[in-house]
């Protein structure tokens, strides 16, 4: 106990993994042009806006015929939808609110999952956003 010097903490799992056979890839809209590290080139990238996915959506969504604008009925619950394909990381979205109703109080949500919405039924999209979907793995 006493004087004694404390003894490094050293991690007897840790390995060394060289990493210089890895390639340095810029990812598309990067203005400052830094690098990522990564194994393999970035997948090709879709330029195309994300737009809303037309079947995992509440019944209360109605899309417009280019699945851009969602509007919801104006009634409470089952307003949750997502978009036709996942968000590429450093990728930005951009939403614009065009009207709300005042007959309601509440919030709007906005969050990412990695489950896939053409995997879910319409009867795995919850009501609500909170708790029901966010207290889901993903």
């Amino acid at each position: 106990m006493g004087n004694t010097a404390p003894k490094p903490l050293t991690d007897a799992t840790l390995q060394h993994r060289p990493v210089t056979n890895r390639q340095y890839y810029t990812m598309p809209n990067n203005e400052a042009g830094v690098e990522r590290r990564t194994s393999a080139p970035p997948v090709n990238i879709s330029l195309d806006s994300p737009r809303f996915h037309p079947y995992a959506k509440g019944k209360n969504i109605r899309l417009d015929g280019h699945f851009r604008r969602a509007t919801r009925k104006n009634s409470f619950c089952n307003g949750i939808t997502f978009t036709h394909r996942p968000v590429h990381l450093y990728e930005k979205v951009r939403l614009r609110l065009t009207g709300v109703h005042t007959g309601w109080s509440g919030a709007l949500r906005f969050g990412f999952t990695s489950l896939d919405p053409s995997e879910l039924a319409a009867s795995d999209i919850p009501k609500y956003a909170c708790p029901d979907l966010v207290t889901r793995p993903g």
